[in-house]
């Protein structure tokens, strides 16, 4: 499961990794229907009402590193966005990097954006930063740690 993740996530090219995925959603009768897989306003609510804090996590889940840094920031404004809408944007911001990609230029938006912390996928935890904190990644499996 691993290889196959890391293949469709780092190695192919979207345009493959698209055809794939359609193919299997195609052939697995999976449904199309986004609101099928994400919370309702209703549900974020309730969540933050007891207690939960949300985070960025970009817009469009994008590699930030692959990213110019225009379109990393459109990245990071437009999920911004979405947290105010749903009224669940916190005073203390934090980013969990997609795929835990990040670069020098996603490190400035960040300062630029007064965004407060930053967690990058790695297998152990440590704090370097505030906005590189380690995190260990939730595609790693537990024997692999």
């Amino acid at each position: 499961m691993r290889y196959v993740k890391q293949t469709l996530q780092f190695i192919l090219p979207d345009n493959i990794r698209k055809n794939i995925l359609n193919e299997l959603v195609s052939k697995y009768n999976i449904s199309k229907n986004v609101s099928d897989y994400y919370l309702t306003k209703e549900e974020i609510l309730i969540m933050k009402d007891n207690g939960m804090e949300f985070g960025l996590h970009t817009e469009n889940h994008k590699r930030l590193e692959l990213l110019s840094k225009s379109d990393q920031k459109r990245e990071i404004i437009d999920n911004l966005k979405i947290l105010k809408e749903n009224n669940v944007l916190p005073e203390l911001k934090a980013i969990a990097y997609p795929f835990g990609s990040y670069n020098e230029d996603t490190l400035k938006i960040l300062d630029e954006l007064k965004i407060n912390l930053g967690f990058a996928a790695n297998k152990t935890l440590e704090i370097n930063d505030s906005l590189e904190i380690k995190r260990i990644d939730c595609n790693v499996l537990k024997e692999d740690m």
